[in-house]
């Protein structure tokens, strides 16, 4: 038998055994999320279901915790603000806050989180993203937050353009995006399945792509990239530890950080600081 065909027979037998088994590792993995988003508000956790790392991961957004707390206070802008965490949190250190949300729900959640308006240097900009331009005014900004929000715009070159536009000179811009090359992601594809984190995502990045996308719209990466957690069909399952303890389920979060440190190329996604290019 040539050897090439015996190579793709190889492949095929290998992709027919092990589909199945991967196709129930996403099933599971989406099923037991679910369970411990909806458990956060039946055990009084929280208000509404909530994803419990909402709750517990406290070095969940360290990077923008660290720039928020240790800059010189400006203005704040984050794109794709949802209920308003973020936005509350810079407001409380004293920074003047704009967020711009589309999700109806979302603000609805802000809001009444906010009800009292005892924080009143927050103001919300109902606006799509994919709608150009943004409503805020050019070289204006100190900070933004722009997490988990670009791999689900069509439109990624313009708004990356805005950012750029809106930001000061001495500016920066965090962001979070989803890394495509992952083991298990790769072999996801290797048995034909959607490897997506989730299936609204427009792009999943390789570093290359993630490079080209900044330069061509006037950013560069200032700092490291930072991984954030092991990618793996495994996260809704150990996410169910926080509805036996929350202590247990940072120790969960730990453990997977203190792998992925070592593996970054393997992190679900990167966190890095962004600068305008001269």
């Amino acid at each position: 038998m040539n050897f090439k065909i015996f190579l793709n027979l190889l492949k095929f037998i290998l992709k027919k055994t092990l589909k199945p088994s991967i196709l129930f590792l996403k099933y599971q993995d989406k099923l037991f999320t679910k369970i411990a988003i909806i458990s956060m508000k039946l055990l009084g956790r929280n208000k509404y279901p909530i994803h419990p790392k909402h709750l517990y991961d406290f070095n969940r957004n360290k990077m923008l915790i660290n720039n928020l707390e240790k800059n010189i206070k400006g203005k704040f802008l984050d794109i794709g603000s949802g209920n308003g965490t973020e936005l509350i949190r810079a407001a409380k250190l004293g920074w003047n806050a704009y967020g711009i949300e589309n999700n109806e729900n979302s603000i609805k959640v802000f809001n009444e989180r906010n009800k009292n308006k005892f924080l009143n240097n927050i103001d919300i900009y109902v606006h799509d993203l994919e709608i150009i331009p943004l409503p805020i005014e050019s070289n204006s900004i100190n900070l933004i937050n722009f997490s988990n929000v670009l791999e689900h715009i069509k439109n990624r070159k313009n708004i990356l353009l805005e950012i750029r536009r809106v930001l000061i000179n001495d500016g920066k811009c965090i962001i979070s995006i989803p890394n495509k090359e992952t083991f298990w992601k790769k072999l996801q594809r290797f048995v034909g399945i959607d490897s997506r984190d989730d299936i609204d995502h427009k792009i999943e990045y390789t570093k290359d792509e993630l490079y080209e996308e900044l330069s061509d719209a006037g950013l560069f990466i200032s700092s490291s990239l930072h991984p954030i957690i092991i990618s793996s069909p495994f996260d809704g399952l150990l996410s169910l530890t926080s509805i036996i303890s929350p202590k247990l389920y940072q120790y969960t979060q730990a453990m997977k950080r203190r792998f992925v440190k070592d593996n970054i190329n393997q992190s679900i996604g990167w966190v890095f600081e962004v600068k305008k290019l001269n």
